[in-house]
Order: C-alpha cells, then structure tokens, then sequence
C-alpha cells in the first residue's frame, strides 16, 4: 500500500517499478461506487448466452501483471463486503490460494470482506464415507438428524477453518464462525409458512441476521 498526498507522485512510482519489473501495468481508477465485481468480474449476457468477464484483478492474476488500484482506500474505505464462496474454487489449490490473497488485500485497502462459504461436496463425500444415504425432493437435499450432524461437522469444521487458515497463511487475520454464534443467523423451518412446499427435515429459510458480531471482529481488526 502506498501513502501520501495528492501529487506526490505515487502513481509515477507504480509505472516505475512495474517498468523496472518488465511488468505490464492495469491501473484502476477507483471510486465510492466501485463494486467487487467491478475489479472481481461478472457474467455478462450476450447473442451466445452467458460469458464471464474478467475484471482487472482477475486480468492482472491471469497475465502476472500489476494492478494498480488508485484511491481505493479513499472511494472504499469501511465498506463491508459479502462474498460468496464455493464451486471449484474451493477444491483446486492454485484458486484457494488465490481466493485467500484477495480477501488479504480487500482487508489491506480498506475493505470489510466478510465470506459466506458452501461445501456441498465435501459434505457428500463425507455422508459417503459414512454410508449416510442422501435423499433429494425436487432437486433439494433431505437433511435428517444424521445428515446434519454431518453437515455441522463439515462446514463449521473442516471447510471453515480451512478457509481461515487460508487467509492466515496469506497474512490476513480471519475467525471463522457460524450461524449458531452469537445468534448470527435466525432461522425458520424451510415449508413452515406454506406447507405445500416439500418437507425437507433440518432445511430453514433464514429470517434475521443479527451482524453485531460481525461489527465487533471488524472494529478489531479480523
């Protein structure tokens, strides 16, 4: 991170050194309406469907270049955002890795990462593991009493505090909670307002977020 007042020629150091690194160079201007997917990427539509869009940080991962993001702890500052985490890049390493030096830097510029993690595989593999026999009802998983204890001990074990340790391994300083601490989530029964959708067992629909928590471990640091 570079500091120092307008003018005073942080912008020329970047170009420098990425010229003295034979490096190519993506500058960002930055501003208060700059969103994750602004620098992340996004899905796109066009006349052939759906195609993902690099964003510059993406870009700059992909090339090995530097990207220079200008301002952003001004246009940023204390601004929290919500990632969801899942799909592949929870199981290749390269990508897992990557994953954690983002949520590093976001933290670094001023920005408030906060990670929402999947991990329906690994809780397959484990209920197989298990021989605990997986039920769909129209696509959706039947989660009974075994089930959930699986699912507790995956996601709030093994995949959470894998994640942390990613991001600290990175340098960052993560704590790695679920939606039983602190009350964090609060949640009804999947079909308890309309009984016409499938029962699903130990499936609910969150209702209340109480993110006091999240506050707390932010205003220190984490």
């Amino acid at each position: 991170m570079l500091k120092g007042p307008t003018g005073c020629g942080k912008s020329r150091f970047v170009e420098h050194m990425a010229w003295k690194l034979q490096k190519p160079l993506i500058t960002v201007a930055c501003n208060e309406d700059m969103t994750a997917s602004d620098l992340v990427g996004r899905f796109l539509l066009d006349i052939n469907g759906t195609r993902w869009q690099d964003g510059p940080l993406t870009t700059a991962a992909r090339i090995g270049a530097i990207c220079y993001l200008d301002e952003i702890v001004e246009a940023r500052q204390d601004t929290t955002v919500v990632i969801k985490y899942g799909g592949n890049a929870m199981t290749d390493e390269a990508l897992k890795s990557g994953f954690a030096r983002y949520v590093v830097l976001m933290k670094l510029v001023g920005i408030n990462p906060v990670v929402v993690h999947g991990g329906g595989p690994q809780i397959g593999k484990v209920l197989e593991a298990m021989k605990i026999e997986s039920n769909f009802v129209q696509g959706m998983r039947v989660t009974d009493s075994a089930t959930m204890d699986v699912v507790e001990m995956v996601l709030g074990g093994k995949v959470n505090k894998g994640i942390v340790a990613q991001i600290n391994q990175q340098g960052g300083k993560a704590v790695g909670i679920c939606g039983k601490d602190g009350k964090l989530f609060e949640a009804e029964k999947y079909n308890a307002s309309d009984t016409s959708l499938p029962d699903l067992g130990f499936v609910g629909k969150v209702t209340k977020v109480n993110s006091n928590i999240i506050r707390v471990l932010d205003e220190h640091g984490f």
